[in-house]
């Protein structure tokens, strides 16, 4: 069973998405014992910073953790998708074509 968040502060909004994952509206109310207007302040705050994407369903709001590429990596190799020194690898590259296109100006 979920654990009920106590802390009602945007931060226990996003602690609270990334448990709990896409969430609608009047859970999270619940949830957080917040307010409508306060709910969509954080919302859109959070939103404009990148940290949840706000989605619409049926005119109700569900709102949903933003996975960072590390989050994804790490899914990916834990559910062994891809293997960890294949990104090492991929890094790698990357940062030897930067090198080269930034050192072939140069010349």
């Amino acid at each position: 069973m979920p654990s009920k968040v106590v802390d009602t502060s945007i931060e226990a909004l996003v602690s609270y998405l990334k448990e709990h994952g896409e969430t609608d509206s009047e859970s999270l109310l619940k949830a957080l014992n917040v307010d409508h207007e306060l709910l969509n302040e954080w919302a859109n705050a959070l939103e404009a910073a990148k940290v949840v994407k706000i989605r619409y369903k049926f005119a109700k709001m569900f709102l949903a953790p933003v996975a960072t590429q590390k989050d994804e990596e790490a899914e990916m190799i834990e559910t062994g998708i891809v293997s960890a020194e294949t990104f090492e690898e991929a890094r790698n590259l990357l940062a030897r074509n930067a090198y080269d296109a930034e050192n072939s100006k140069k010349f």
